[in-house]
């Protein structure tokens, strides 16, 4: 297995939406919501649970591929993603179709490391999918996917953390540096690997994950006027650490 090891200090907050800190699910606030009708946005089910199109893809007929990666070879494909950021004792490691990215904290650094794609976007009718697990350490622990603002100040992310599958909200302008929670029935993590998806339909972004019923919404928030980057990445606190793998990552312009 070949390992890359990048040495960056992390500056300000690019990847906050990754240490929020929860010790369970939190209340909803004000202005989030669960959209109970998920078949009449971009990416809804269509009764079997497979999006409608390919039932590995996470999205519907009439939704077209931005971005697509399912981690073949042995390094990160630079031409989709950029450089990664990281602290000097987190890695990442691509064999065998996935890239797994492990945090780790130094003494003077807590543990961070993402990738950021090269496209950027407005997610306007919009999907990003996928596939992944995570293996952590201590309760601040965190990993998943987001759509990121240039410079990491605004967010929506589907995070892996203390045995929840948590959807997380950070707000540019508004003076935050931990995300907000958005889940007020944040489900279970129970080691597997899992399929997740941010959806929007251009007016709110849809935080879901696969069930054997059918993607399932944890929350909801307002969309913003702003591009927005693919991430994948990990964060873990003193004492702690993080193992994300993902299996495949794709993003899809919907038209219906």
């Amino acid at each position: 297995m070949k390992r890359r090891c990048y040495h960056h200090t992390v500056r300000g907050w690019p990847v906050a939406w990754l240490g929020v800190v929860t010790s369970g699910c939190l209340a909803a606030p004000d202005g989030a919501h669960v959209d109970p009708d998920v078949d009449a946005r971009p990416g809804g089910v269509d009764g079997d649970g497979d999006g409608g199109g390919d039932p590995d893809s996470g999205a519907p007929a009439g939704c077209d591929v931005i971005f697509s990666d399912s981690f073949e070879g042995a390094d990160m494909d630079s031409s989709l993603w950029q450089a990664p950021t990281a602290n000097d004792d987190s890695a990442y490691a691509v064999s065998g179709g996935e890239v797994t990215i492990v945090a780790r904290p130094t003494a003077e650094l807590s543990g961070t490391i993402k990738f950021t794609s090269i496209e950027t976007a407005q997610p306007v009718m919009q999907v990003l999918h996928a596939r992944l697990r995570a293996q952590s350490v201590g309760s601040g622990a965190t990993g998943g996917v987001a759509w990121e603002s240039s410079g990491g100040t605004d967010s929506y992310a589907m995070s892996i953390r203390n045995g929840r599958v948590v959807a997380l909200r950070l707000q540019d302008g508004d003076g935050q540096v931990e995300p907000t929670v958005l889940c007020a029935g944040c489900p279970l993590y129970e080691g597997e690997t899992i399929e997740v998806r941010l959806r929007s339909d251009g007016f709110d972004v849809f935080f879901e994950h696969l069930t054997e019923s059918g993607w399932g919404p944890i929350g909801s928030v307002a969309l913003t006027g702003l591009d927005y980057g693919a991430v994948i990445g990990a964060f873990a606190p003193a004492d702690g650490e993080m193992n994300l793998t993902v299996e495949q990552v794709t993003w899809y312009q919907c038209t219906e």
